[in-house]
Formats: structure tokens, sequence, C-alpha cells
């Protein structure tokens, strides 16, 4: 996942994902994240690591991406996003952070789910992490391919491997399942 702090230029590190992996793109600031968007499209398609556009369909559809990730903010209201998402073929991702937004991301019909923070992180330094327990139960009540993101390491990422996770996220760094 880019972000305009950790990874204002992901340009960078689309290069280190693997064919099949993706980029969600993140970056808040409007006319940065479309000339981002615009670099990243032919980049993503040379290395078939799927381009997914956060919270902006418009772009999404500009690009030709092949999915936009909805915030738990934009699954409040989901309808007009889902239906351009369907109407162009792209997958859906959305956040979620607690039980009630993976219900609601379940019952939209969305493609996968990011569920995060799993552990503490820096970036959110006063919000704990799920925990291990929390999050496999999340996990495997959506029904649907579940990441997790947050706080993620090397150390701790085999924990991650019995919790029905379909894979991980990660802002800024990459890790390793393997």
């Amino acid at each position: 996942m880019s972000d305009d702090q950790r990874l204002p230029d992901p340009i960078d590190a689309v290069g280190r994902l693997l064919p099949g992996e993706g980029l969600v793109l993140r970056h808040r600031s409007g006319p940065e994240r479309r000339r981002l968007a615009l670099a990243l499209r032919p980049i993503c398609r040379r290395l078939k690591v799927f381009l997914i556009v956060a919270a902006d369909p418009r772009l999404a559809m500009e690009v030709s991406a092949e999915g936009i990730h909805l915030s738990e903010t934009d699954m409040r209201r989901p309808a007009k996003s889902l239906y351009w998402a369907r109407q162009y073929g792209m997958f859906v991702t959305a956040a979620a952070h607690n039980e009630a937004a993976v219900r609601r991301a379940k019952a939209a019909q969305v493609h996968g789910i990011l569920i995060s923070p799993i552990y503490a992180t820096r970036s959110h330094p006063k919000q704990p992490g799920l925990g291990i327990l929390r999050f496999t139960t999340m996990t495997r009540s959506a029904a649907l391919p579940a990441y997790g993101l947050g706080g993620i390491d090397q150390t701790n990422l085999m924990r991650l491997r019995q919790t029905g996770v379909a894979g991980i996220a990660g802002i800024g760094a990459i890790v390793n399942m393997d």
C-alpha cells in the first residue's frame, strides 16, 4: 500500500512485487495521486502486478486499474463505487478495523477485505492491535479473502499462517511469507 508519508513514491516499491501481487494507491493528494496512477499503470502491466486505486473510482476507471479499495468510511455508502467498479469489471477491496466493518464488507459482496491493525504499529501508536485471536475470528467470519495489515514483521509473520488469511499487506515495506 502506498502512503503520502511512509511511501511517497511507490514506483520503486512496485518493482519489488511479484506477478500476481498488487499495489493499493492510497495517496490523498488528488494531483499527486493521478500523476502516480498514470506513471504506475504501464509499470504494473509490464510486471503483471495489480493496480488498485483507493477511494477514487473515477481515477481507477481512467487508468484502467484492476480494482478499487474502499475505506471503512467509504463502505458506509458504497453503492456508487461498487456500481462503477462492477460496470468496469474491477474487483473491490474494503478496509475493516472491527467486526461491524467485516459484516458491512461481506454484505456489500466485495472481493477481498484488509483487516487491520493486527499488531501495534508505529503509524498509530495509540491504537492497540487486534491481536491474533480477534484477527483470526474476523478473518474466518468474513467468508471472503482476507488480508492482514499492521505491525507485521518477520518475527510475527509465522503466527498468521493458521489464521485463514489469504495474504498480507504492508505500507512502505515488503514482507515475504516464504
